[in-house]
């Protein structure tokens, strides 16, 4: 947008410019103006804002202000712009910042209601963390370093550095949060409900720090419940039921008009009756504050010269995908690091299960001469828990922590390397449980003769490793899809088991289903180790001393067993004879794992995608 001129009215006004330099009373903040908001649901059936109009100077604190239900939360995403309203508009120095949302996004700060610092970190490291991906690409790791010191000491949090997030007061946490989006140094603070919990002291002390930000250059908006602190405001914004505006002033002026003695009275008195809304709303647009605080702001907006179209606000330099990328891969190896009890569980249940199964399938499985049934469902089970374990590990990964990726995404972060960093950690972690259940099955049953292209034993420990990468971008896939941490975790037995029962080695799949073991990770996966573990030359081995064991032409006979499988070219070969169609075999059922990879792993960026959503709708 252009120039504005400058606007007129209260003394103090400045010129504002459409890139972003300061305009209203006081320099440093941002000035707000709503105009006109109004929000409708339903075929506008419902309305939760009516024609709310007010203007917030630069440098002010404000808090919205009313019952449950009044429309305190539609008016805060109604200012920062992450729900627009159905019509009005939210001017940021005189700039549309709706037309202007990915410009002014990241200069403003938001403090949701849930914390903005993983609880595993210290809140140095988050606080580093949130600072190596807000702050442009060119911060060196000293200036890094010195910008978390300086809002450590601005929330008063220098001497809580060093510990845990979780082990903090809620009112620490909560400073914590502020902390965080202070790294970015905005001018424009808004936080939805942040003495929520609190006891009155550490309300009181909350609201002291938000009165000193505003002092120090910031306008500060926030929503609460709590009015026993709201003196400390400048002004004061009540919602009746309805969203309507039925004051906006000083608190002060708000004991006057009410005709009560302290702000608590005011909820009682709005609440008196089903029309006392609109009522008040009526008389405050008669009153003298709405023409001091309402009217004379408002015709300063009206006597601005409507700008000439331009170009967007020019956006702050961010950080590349790569240095995301190694930034969210560094903070996740720190946070399963720092989550011991959950790790030790992790590492510690692939050798237990490889012990359970080792134990009960028996010595000498792959041998030649013995029952191909045995080694077949070896081969399903040993499949299977790889992949169940990759899929629960990752299905909570990103639902849990769906409150910081917003706040993250809504300034700069990319979603790309938020999935790959999670996906590279967990399968760099997946080697590890890999090799130790793997290894110790076979200590159990023993090893292929021979591999297709390796030693059989790595092979194995390669195939198994590829299925849990598969489960576990499926398991990111459902956790980015679900809408919280429940939902997945009842997804993900549901997705698991198809892979086991459809793999087509454990049943005969009547035909009307058999095309589904096609779009399956299991079936894939079985096929892959069979090939490896050679299982047709075990079949016709056995199918050649029929005559000679009774027992093995029964069980020939009841065995669910398709050649096709396990070799392109099925029948009784030599080892070397055969190795060469195996080979063919096993590359393309390797193929297909790594494509169901690649697949889920974009369909999970896509579901991070529609997220983006959350804050626009």
């Amino acid at each position: 947008m252009g120039k504005l001129k400058t606007m007129t009215g209260s003394p103090g006004t400045s010129t504002t410019t459409a890139n972003g330099a300061d305009a209203g009373d006081a320099p440093g903040g941002v000035r707000i103006d709503a105009v006109g908001l109004t929000k409708t649901i339903g075929g506008g059936q419902t309305t939760l804002l009516r024609d709310v109009s007010f203007t917030i100077r630069s440098r002010e604190l404000v808090a919205i202000v009313g019952a449950s239900g009044a429309g305190k939360s539609t008016l805060m995403n109604a200012l920062t712009g992450f729900q627009p309203v159905s019509s009005g508009q939210v001017l940021l120095n005189g700039d549309d910042s709706y037309q202007h949302f990915d410009a002014w996004r990241e200069k403003l700060g938001y403090v949701p209601q849930d914390d903005l610092v993983h609880r595993q970190l210290t809140v140095a490291q988050g606080l580093y963390y949130t600072a190596r991906i807000r702050l442009p690409a060119a911060t060196i790791e000293a200036e890094l370093h010195r910008r978390v010191d300086e809002v450590l000491d601005e929330v008063e949090l220098t001497d809580r550095r060093d510990i845990p997030v979780h082990r903090l007061s809620g009112g620490q946490r909560k400073r914590v949060s502020i902390a965080a989006e202070l790294i970015s140094s905005p001018r424009l603070l808004y936080l939805d409900e942040p003495t929520s919990g609190l006891d009155p002291g550490l309300d009181l002390r909350l609201m002291l720090l938000l009165r000193r930000l505003a002092d120090e250059g910031r306008t500060v908006v926030l929503t609460t419940h709590a009015v026993a602190n709201l003196a400390i405001c400048d002004k004061v914004v009540f919602l009746g039921r309805g969203g309507r505006l039925c004051f906006f002033g000083t608190p002060d002026e708000a004991l006057v008009f009410f005709g009560v003695r302290s702000l608590p009275e005011v909820y009682a008195t709005l609440d008196q009756e089903p029309g006392a809304g609109e009522s008040w709303e009526a008389a405050y647009r008669q009153s003298p504050y709405h023409h001091r605080h309402v009217a004379e702001p408002q015709e300063e907006v009206a006597a601005i010269a409507t700008p000439a179209a331009g170009s967007p606000l020019p956006a702050d330099e961010t950080t590349s995908s790569w240095s995301q990328f190694r930034t969210l891969t560094r903070r996740y190896v720190r946070l399963l690091w720092s989550d011991k009890p959950t790790l030790v569980y992790s590492m510690a249940q692939a050798p237990l299960m490889g012990l359970f199964l080792g134990m009960v399938a028996g010595t000498n499985v792959f041998g030649f001469g013995q029952p191909f049934a045995t080694a077949q469902v070896a081969l399903v089970l040993l499949m299977i828990f790889n992949l169940w374990i990759g899929a629960s590990t990752a299905s909570r990964e990103i639902v849990k922590e769906n409150p910081i990726y917003l706040r993250e995404r809504l300034v700069s972060l990319k979603v790309p390397p938020y999935i790959l960093s999670k996906a590279l950690v967990l399968a760099a972690l997946n080697v590890i449980q890999t090799a130790c259940y793997v290894g110790v099955v076979l200590l159990f049953t023993g090893s292929p003769a021979d591999g297709a292209f390796l030693p059989a034993w790595l092979e194995l420990m390669l195939t198994v490793w590829i299925v849990g990468v598969a489960g576990l971008t499926m398991g990111l896939l459902i956790s980015a899809a679900a809408a919280n941490l429940d939902l997945a975790l009842s997804i993900t037995p549901s997705s698991i088991i198809p892979q086991m029962l459809l793999a087509g080695a454990l049943f005969a799949l009547p035909s009307s289903v058999d095309f589904l073991s096609n779009a399956t990770i299991g079936k894939w996966g079985v096929n892959a180790l069979g090939t490896t573990a050679d299982l047709n030359r075990m079949y016709y081995t056995a199918a050649a001393d029929i005559p000679d064991d009774p027992r093995i032409a029964a069980l020939v006979g009841q065995i669910v067993f398709d050649p096709d499988n396990y070799d392109d070219d099925p029948g009784l070969k030599s080892v070397t004879e055969g190795r060469e169609s195996r080979q063919t075999h096993l590359l393309r059922n390797w193929m297909v794992l790594l494509g169901w990879i690649v697949l889920f792993t974009g369909l999970a960026c896509g579901a991070q995608y529609r997220k983006d959503r959350v804050w626009r709708t």
